[in-house]
């Protein structure tokens, strides 16, 4: 199935958002240590409620205390009130948000919500549990509840910008981006120097593909805030993310001439360099600074840099390795450092520094899954799979690690234990939209397809304006010839929240092919081709077979050949998926056909003649 490859604005879920980087404490079940946490959360709550902690320190602090461990017990016996009763009702509302806070980490959603609608309902303008609040509606699917928070949270008029991002964010995230960006709009008009605003603004036109809005957006944020560092830094990551690196670069080339001095305008002239000779002297000079300064993280970063682009592997996985010893484990220097290993082809130090590493953070599930699908991807299949159970054997509230399983469990043909467990996660831990939709892929993987057709229809249900089910369902009820005209509107839903996305423009063409329409279907199919992404072998063998229904056979012929040659190159890389081979077989049968019948027409031609 041809489906949706855009890079969707994706919200984190409660912990994720707040959680520190690095931060783990093992999990301890003895009566000190349940009496140990209980009182340093009330300790916590109170100082948020003197004022002596600001609430994101004493949220960030909360997820320290409790660990990416959290099992639902500890988080019962962190609940106790013996001896608290008599609480100031700050201190109450403080120590339900922060309880609020290890709920979610336990994958408790309804808990999280009940503890925060009280936190809320103790202190109505703290602006910390309405976000949190919001936050976790969102993530629970209650999208509605969520809006009409925002909603109130304007009319009350106490909470500034954040109140108008608080209602964007809510129908962004549920694919509404026309009406995010209508709110957007008018919060700046009340608060035009809103940066948050103005940063959510970019990253729902960067999700939608829509680069000149996206520009002007980016040269407003500029014009508003010239000398913010911060900002900059926020666009970079912004435009990185959302896989722009010319907006990237655009900022790194801004943040050069704003601070030329900066430790950081370093890194940006390494990184936008390519002469050798240069990048040489450049070494020279970050070396010398090193000697002066050998605690600065950046200079260190920046030496890395300059030998992974004069390509001295073995001296940059050196500096790697000094980064990870002197700062601790991060997941993107190691990373990097499992990069140096392979390309120096060192794959049994790589796979040994990986199962040394998985023993070093057993409850830190992001550190977990790299280095099980690291192993996996090493040929390491028995060790990367040991892992990643021992993983969701810690953590059977991770959603992240229970979807990792699943998939493993469908790769290894097992595809009637995935969704099992994916069902069995979902009635303990709750339906949310992203669960629903790797169930749906499950569901597909096993050939399951009308399961995996209900399963959309009841995301649809929750959210209306999904444009991956939207596209996808619309595809596929196309695709069979089935309730086109309803398809086809499910496909402009998707279309008018995502423009500039060529998997659904590919799907829009494939309908009104299937509706009879082939001369209207080229345009749409022409006009996918030459969206980013759209040159694919799926879309170009839609192109490929309305050209030859309109008699273009030799040109229909090209495009094949060019589908083909994709799927070559897909498979030289070893990305050739089941899909794939199916697609390839299908061009060939069509290619081969299209030949007969080109052959008979110029047959008939020249007997005419």
């Amino acid at each position: 199935m041809f489906t949706r490859h855009i890079k969707v604005l994706c919200w984190p879920t409660l912990l994720s958002l707040l959680m520190l980087a690095g931060c783990s404490t093992a999990a301890s079940h003895n009566s000190a240590a349940v009496r140990s946490d209980r009182q340093q959360l009330w300790s916590l709550a109170t100082q948020a409620a003197d004022h002596t902690l600001t609430a994101t320190e004493a949220i960030a602090a909360t997820d320290t205390l409790c660990g990416h461990y959290v099992t639902f017990a500890r988080l019962q016996s962190m609940a106790g009130d013996e001896g608290h009763m008599g609480a100031s009702s700050a201190k109450q509302a403080w120590h339900s948000c922060l309880l609020a806070v290890v709920a979610d980490a336990a994958g408790r959603h309804i808990m999280a919500l009940g503890l925060l609608y009280k936190s809320v309902g103790l202190m109505p303008r703290e602006p910390a549990f309405n976000d949190l609040l919001l936050r976790e509606l969102l993530t629970a699917g209650q999208y509605r509840h969520a809006v009409a928070l925002a909603r109130q949270a304007i009319k009350s008029g106490q909470f500034g910008d954040e109140a108008w991002r608080w209602l964007a964010l809510a129908y962004a995230t549920q694919d509404r981006t026309v009406k995010a960006l209508s709110v957007v709009s008018q919060g700046l008009g009340h608060y035009s120097k809103s940066r948050a605003l103005l940063t959510l603004q970019i990253a729902i036109e960067q999700s939608r593909h829509d680069v000149a809005a996206q520009k002007r957006s980016v040269m407003q944020f500029i014009r508003q805030f010239p000398k913010d560092r911060k900002g900059y830094l926020d666009m970079i990551d912004l435009a990185e993310q959302a896989s722009a690196p010319a907006v990237a670069n655009y900022f790194r080339a801004s943040y050069l001439r704003r601070f030329p001095k900066d430790d950081l305008s370093r890194i940006f002239k390494i990184e936008t360099q390519t002469f050798p000779p240069i990048l040489s002297i450049m070494r020279s000079k970050m070396q010398a600074l090193q000697r002066r300064r050998p605690q600065s993280k950046l200079v260190l970063v920046g030496l890395c840099q300059i030998e992974g682009r004069l390509h001295n592997i073995s001296a940059q996985a050196r500096l790697l390795n000094a980064y990870l010893l002197r700062y601790g484990d991060q997941l993107d220097v190691a990373r990097q450092y499992m990069q140096t290993l392979l390309a120096e082809h060192k794959s049994a130090l790589a796979a040994k520094t990986l199962m040394q590493w998985s023993l070093r953070h057993p409850e830190w599930v992001s550190w977990q899954l790299f280095c099980a699908q690291s192993l996996i991807e090493l040929k390491q299949i028995q060790q990367g799979d040991s892992v990643l159970k021992a993983l969701v054997g810690r953590c059977p509230h991770s959603s992240a690690a229970i979807e990792a399983l699943a998939y493993r469990l469908q790769i290894e043909k097992h595809p009637a234990a995935a969704v099992q467990l994916m069902q069995r996660f979902m009635n303990q831990y709750g339906t949310t939209v992203p669960r629903l939709l790797v169930l749906t892929d499950l569901y597909f993987q096993a050939h399951q397809t009308k399961k995996a057709v209900q399963t959309q229809l009841r995301v649809l249900s929750i959210m209306p304006a999904n444009a991956e089910v939207n596209n996808d369902l619309g595809y596929t009820w196309a695709d069979q010839g089935v309730h086109l005209a309803r398809a086809k509107a499910m496909i402009l839903r998707a279309i008018r929240n995502y423009p500039f996305d060529a998997a659904s423009r590919d799907s829009l063409g494939w309908v009104l092919y299937k509706q009879g329409h082939p001369h209207h279907s080229l345009v749409e199919l022409l006009k996918a081709i030459e969206l980013p992404g759209g040159q694919n072998p799926d879309g170009l063998n839609h192109f490929a077979i309305v050209l030859n229904h309109i008699g273009n056979t030799p040109h229909a012929l090209v495009v094949w050949g060019l589908a083909l040659r994709l799927l070559a190159q897909k498979q030289h890389l070893g990305a050739l998926a089941g899909h794939d081979l199916r697609l390839r077989s299908a061009i060939k049968r069509e290619m081969k056909t299209a030949r007969l019948f080109e052959k008979i027409r110029q047959h008939q031609q020249e007997r005419s003649m």
